[in-house]
């Protein structure tokens, strides 16, 4: 909440500078100019609209992965799950890998929709372009977090079902920054963030490390845990290891499609701890209802054990 307080006060902030910098009075003359949401519009509105929301974000006409969201959202574009759907249209642009787009870029993703519209006689509405335009990589990237969250889900069940609840030997938000580290949030030798397109295999090759046991995140993120923690350093890292073993199992048989995991061994009287959403749905959208769905069944399950 506070990071996106500090970003609706930066845009906010950027925001009036270019209504100063254009003579704009108000934000009504602001929005005439740059979103043109109206069903009359023509091509070259649209063109200008794009070109001027980018270029309010843009330094040296380039914008990074957390611009891009704030570009479609001064576009006027409509979506379920905003924080998804501009990583996945970044990823989609980023070609080169090199964190970031041009306006250039930008402009010649949407060219051919727009030609598409003008061709057809369709109406010029600036939403079903960029809807039209990024619906592909926008869908990819939803079915592979999908089925990434339902492995992770997976995990989490059987972890609380063999060990009578995860806190008994490392606590939830060590789960959750496996799948930071590891998926969402991972980095590059770099330190930067890693392409979307690369994140899967990222996350594939670390589980399998974690539950080998030959992985230099276990033994650091295991010192941090332990220097404030009773638990045994064997215990702890079994623990771990087998959590790693559970995900990439279930991975591998939605995506690979392997034999489906073995039954869970049910601990009666097992309570499943409360699972807070991963950061990918935190958006209260359709996503995050099949989480819901999915917490309950585990829950009923356990209590039928």
């Amino acid at each position: 909440k506070i990071k996106t307080t500090r970003n609706h006060a930066h845009t906010h902030k950027t925001l009036s500078s270019t209504r100063k910098q254009n003579n704009m009075s108000d934000m009504k003359d602001f929005q005439s100019v740059s979103m043109p949401h109206q069903a009359n519009c023509n091509d070259e509105q649209i063109r200008h609209a794009v070109h001027f929301a980018f270029s309010v974000y843009a330094k040296e006409g380039k914008c990074n992965k957390e611009n891009i969201g704030s570009i479609l959202k001064d576009l006027g574009m409509q979506l379920d799950n905003p924080m998804l759907a501009a990583d996945a249209i970044f990823g989609f642009l980023d070609r080169n890998h090199d964190d970031q787009i041009s306006v250039i870029e930008f402009e010649h993703a949407l060219e051919p929709t727009i030609e598409k519209y003008v061709e057809r006689g369709w109406t010029l509405d600036i939403n079903d372009i960029l809807k039209d335009a990024f619906s592909r990589p926008i869908r990819d990237e939803k079915k592979e977090v999908d089925l990434v969250d339902q492995a992770f889900l997976w995990s989490h069940s059987t972890m609380v079902r063999r060990h009578h609840g995860i806190g008994t030997f490392w606590g939830f938000k060590w789960l959750f920054k496996m799948y930071d580290d590891f998926y969402w949030k991972a980095q590059d030798e770099r330190g930067h963030h890693l392409h979307p397109s690369m994140r899967l295999a990222h996350l594939r090759e670390h589980l399998k490390l974690v539950a080998q046991g030959d992985q230099e995140w276990l033994s650091h993120t295991l010192e941090i845990k332990l220097h404030k923690s009773e638990v045994p350093t064997a215990k702890a890292r079994e623990g771990v290891q087998e959590c790693a073993m559970v995900w990439q199992a279930k991975l591998e048989e939605l995506f690979d499609g392997a034999a489906p995991s073995s039954p869970l061994p049910v601990r009666r009287g097992a309570r499943p701890q409360v699972l807070e959403k991963p950061e990918a749905l935190k958006e209260g959208t359709a996503e995050a209802k099949k989480l819901e769905k999915s917490m309950a069944a585990v829950k009923l399950a356990d209590v039928k054990g």
